[in-house]
């Protein structure tokens, strides 16, 4: 009978012993740095740069704020083969290493990252684990952004139009709107001056302008006027309607004295009839408008009655100041200031203390006189003085005394309109001297007088 022998196989054990760590060749880089112009494309190349089989190895492509832009997995198999994956996990298989495109605006450093795929090999430790791609992108001169516009329809609606052709266009119309048309057409909201600012350019990059644009309608020449009346002088003050940017302005008055501002004023020395001319122009074109306007002659019957309650003084009496406050006939000063009264004067009105008359009408009657005494100061304010047809005997300035001020004042109707004594003196500014016998007399002493002397 036949025997089998089964002898057990030998069994070995080899053991080895590294004393230091054996380093691999390596080729790994990102690739070489390069220059393109702005909007040029330019590719990022990975690549199989482990020598080591059995191990897969994660690759991913990222920008300088670290977004992933590419991620792949290469393994090196036992038979020499190589598996290419698409992303971090996955079976997804690729023919070939996958690249990117990019676009930078920019001069953009780019990152290739590598590590050795979780589930892989262990043990084993890359030296390099990421390398830079510099993508420098050239300069390129700033577009032209200047535009020209259009307001010649005179009714607030502008055409803009961009000097040179854009890929790109941004029109801000001063907060009011905006717009990404090559040539917009814009309606403001009303007349002036507004910051229009227009971007343009490409993909790569813009350059910014703005204008003031100033918007227009047909000019208007109305306008409204205030008349100080029976006063005299007589002041006009007159204003435009609308005053708009872009306008000019002529005012006339009875064809003389222009002024060029949205309001003006002038003085009228003579009551009747005068004419007030505005002529406004702009690009949209020029309009006028003629008024004539009516000053009363305030030397009328209504302003001449006189009676007990308004009359100061008697003919051929003298009454002080003093004594008219005292009889409530005149207002105390500080009232008379800015309070207008009309009285009648009899006789001589002697100032024994300062005194004004402000936007105030005197009926001087016959013979009757103001006298401004040593040491004491006069004012007249926008006050009519005047004897109804009738002469009185005017202001007397003594000696030592001064009229303060008359300024937009009348007086008519006196034998010497004011009478300087030799040592007397004041001021006469804008005043109307009519029907007066002398206007002013001046003894020796020089008197500041800027007025109107009618006979």
């Amino acid at each position: 009978m036949p025997f089998a022998f089964i002898l057990p196989l030998p069994h070995f054990r080899i053991r080895s012993f590294i004393d230091q760590v054996e380093l691999i060749p390596d080729n790994f880089s990102a690739g070489v740095d390069t220059t393109i112009s702005c909007g040029q494309p330019a590719t990022l190349v990975g690549g199989d740069y482990c020598m080591v089989s059995d191990l897969t190895i994660l690759y991913t492509w990222t920008d300088e704020a670290d977004n992933p832009l590419l991620v792949y997995r290469v393994r090196k198999n036992l038979d020499g083969s190589t598996d290419i994956f698409s992303g971090a996990s996955g079976t997804d298989t690729l023919s070939a290493i996958p690249a990117v495109e990019v676009i930078p605006l920019l001069s953009t450093t780019y990152t290739l990252h590598r590590e050795i795929a979780p589930g892989s090999a262990s043990g084993l430790e890359l030296c390099l684990t990421a390398g830079d791609l510099t993508i420098t992108v050239e300069a390129i001169e700033p577009e032209d952004p200047d535009f020209t516009y259009d307001n010649s329809a005179c009714n607030l609606e502008v055409s803009f139009n961009a000097i040179s052709e854009h890929e790109v266009h941004y029109w801000d119309f001063d907060g009011l709107g905006s717009s990404t048309l090559a040539d917009p057409v814009f309606t403001f909201p009303g007349t002036g001056v507004y910051t229009v600012s227009h971007i343009a350019g490409d993909s790569c990059v813009t350059a910014e302008t703005e204008q003031e644009v100033l918007v227009l309608l047909p000019p208007d020449a109305g306008f409204d006027y205030d008349l100080t009346q029976c006063t005299g002088p007589f002041v006009v003050e007159a204003e435009v309607d609308a005053d708009l940017a872009g306008n000019t302005y002529v005012w006339l008055f009875d064809g003389n004295s222009p002024q060029n501002t949205a309001t003006a004023t002038h003085t009228f020395y003579t009551p009747g009839e005068h004419k007030i001319k505005l002529t406004v122009t702009n690009a949209c074109g020029t309009d006028a408008e003629e008024i004539t306007i009516f000053i009363e002659d305030c030397t009328g019957t209504e302003a001449c009655v006189c009676d007990s309650t308004n009359t100061i003084g008697e003919e051929g009496v003298t009454t002080k100041v003093s004594e008219a406050i005292e009889d409530s006939l005149l207002l105390p000063l500080i009232q008379a200031n800015t309070t207008p009264q009309q009285v009648c004067i009899a006789g001589k009105l002697q100032l024994d203390q300062p005194y004004n008359f402000v936007n105030s009408t005197l009926r001087m009657l016959p013979g009757a006189s103001i006298e401004v005494t040593d040491g004491i100061t006069f004012g007249i304010v926008n006050s009519f003085l005047h004897g109804c047809d009738e002469m009185w005997r005017g202001i007397e300035v003594e000696a030592g005394g001064a009229i303060k001020t008359v300024v937009n004042t009348t007086i008519a109707d006196a034998q010497y309109g004011v009478y300087f004594e030799s040592g007397g003196g004041g001021t006469i500014d804008e005043t109307r001297f009519l029907r007066n016998f002398v206007g002013i007399y001046q003894a020796q002493t020089p008197v500041l007088i800027n007025t109107h002397l009618l006979r």
